[in-house]
């Protein structure tokens, strides 16, 4: 692992919901990847402990099932596994329910479509009439009058009302009279079970019927494409099995990578996920994509295919002699992926530029790690492709846009050095000009924006001060790059 990664562990305080909590946590890790690993301790904010306490139950389980032959390789399993775990380049994933391989013939694509979205209209439709019933109760019962007039739609216009709205969500005569009766008697709440859930596990399928397969997707957001019916069989077979990933971008030292530090890692989670299941497992290698962008390789060549097979035969060397049922390769595990911090599929890296937290909880635009260390591989200049990526953060030299023509129309130093301040945390100029940076005073006094351009939050600040899109898009990839 290089060391400007992996800085160790620290505490820090985390806003979950309405409360703030206090983390130990590696320092590497966003509040988006501390967040996953507290869901995955039940809650528990104390990580450093969670993870030990389920190392001294996954060694124990290793022990029993003969992964581990003696309390001394026991003790240093625990030790390994806990300091994988805490620095996250392995995280584990128990079994759960398998996802469906659907057929992908487009009269099956779509009759689950259909159903999809009848279960969505059902689910709302019982949710709307749930609080209709439940409105024409309150109106009976916080009515003031009688209790025949209170129960009479004639007298109590509240009530007549809620009728109304009721039969139009639907509702039965004969249910607008039994809540009316029911708040009569004294009751307060319309009872009625939770409307149905509509399910949320992926299907899998084959890319026979794209037209069909791509509107499933748009639709319900649970569809996965195979590139073949065997691969789709293959995904869904193993999704719900127990597995382990291996963060491959952990094992970079010195900008080279570490094999014998990966075979130990991969052994080591081998056995993890061998204790954790009582079945077939998989084994799964994180940040394929960003590994062979360290190598310099390009990600559809034949030397970043022969780099692949490489690295998957070491890890297959690694784990040769485990008496496990593992399988070895890529997963669709987005909850597993978000822990581990690096995508578990074949996919490949999502682009140079990545955002990091600074102390204060600020999200900056910066190179990822397998950014940089392809830049070395390739022998390219690091300065110049950082510029031209993350861009100078400054408007000084920039065409178009430049702080002498921000001063010719009328911006002084102050509102300058606000914009320039923002340029590290945003992805757009326009969001450095925002009105909230350059402030209503200047907006209004300098510039005359009217009350009701001030009173617009997506005002766009250098249209109104007279530049042009194109000179406006010139110093943005000046300032904020091109990435």
């Amino acid at each position: 692992m290089t060391e400007t990664s992996r800085a160790g562990i620290e505490g820090r305080i985390l806003e979950l919901g309405d409360r703030l909590v206090e983390v130990e946590a590696p320092a590497h890790f966003t509040n988006a990847r501390v967040e996953a690993w507290i869901d995955w301790a039940g809650g528990r904010t104390d990580l450093a402990a969670a993870i030990l306490q389920y190392a001294y139950a996954l060694a124990g389980k290793a022990h029993a099932r003969g992964l581990i032959k003696d309390l001394k390789s026991r003790t240093r399993f625990r030790e390994a596994i806990t300091e994988a775990m805490m620095l996250g380049f392995i995280a584990l994933s128990p079994a759960g329910a398998p996802h469906e391989a659907l057929a992908s013939d487009a009269s099956t694509l779509d009759e689950f479509t259909a159903t999809h979205r009848g279960r969505e209209a059902a689910q709302a439709a019982a949710g709307l009439l749930r609080a209709r019933l439940q409105a024409v109760m309150d109106a009976v019962l916080r009515c003031e009058g009688g209790p025949e007039a209170c129960a009479d739609p004639a007298r109590n216009t509240s009530l007549a009302r809620a009728a109304d709205a009721a039969r139009a969500a639907g509702a039965p005569d004969t249910a607008i009279l039994e809540a009316i009766a029911l708040a009569r008697g004294g009751e307060s709440e319309w009872l009625c079970a939770a409307p149905p859930q509509v399910p949320s596990a992926p299907v899998v399928v084959d890319r026979g019927a794209a037209t069909a397969a791509a509107r499933a997707a748009w639709t319900t957001g649970r569809v996965i494409v195979a590139p073949s019916e065997v691969a789709a069989g293959a995904i869904a077979d193993g999704s719900g099995l127990a597995c382990a990933g291996v963060e491959l971008m952990a094992f970079w030292r010195e900008g080279a990578f570490d094999e014998a530090a990966f075979a130990e890692a991969v052994k080591l989670a081998a056995i993890a996920v061998g204790a954790e299941s009582d079945g077939p497992a998989v084994l799964a290698l994180g940040g394929l994509g960003e590994w062979l962008v360290a190598h310099g390789f390009d990600y559809d060549s034949q030397e970043a295919r022969q780099a692949s097979r490489n690295l998957f035969q070491a890890a297959r060397d690694a784990i040769d002699g485990l008496d496990l049922d593992l399988r070895l390769g890529l997963a669709n595990n987005p909850e597993l992926a978000l822990r581990l911090g690096a995508r578990l599929d074949a996919a490949p890296w999502v682009g140079p530029v990545t955002v990091a937290e600074t102390a204060d909880g600020e999200t900056v635009r910066v190179l990822s790690e397998a950014a940089i260390l392809g830049i070395a591989a390739t022998g390219a200049d690091l300065a110049a492709a950082r510029d031209a990526l993350l861009g100078h953060r400054s408007l000084t030299e920039a065409p178009g846009v430049s702080a002498q023509a921000l001063a010719a129309r009328g911006f002084t130093s102050l509102e300058i050095a606000a914009v320039e301040a923002e340029l590290p945390f945003v992805s757009s100029l326009a969001r450095a000009f925002a009105p909230t940076v350059v402030g209503e005073g200047f907006l209004r006094d300098v510039l005359g924006a009217t009350p009701e351009q001030l009173a617009d939050p997506t005002l766009d600040v250098l249209a109104l001060a007279g530049f042009s899109p194109e000179e406006v898009a010139a110093a943005e990839a000046h300032a904020l790059g091109a990435a």
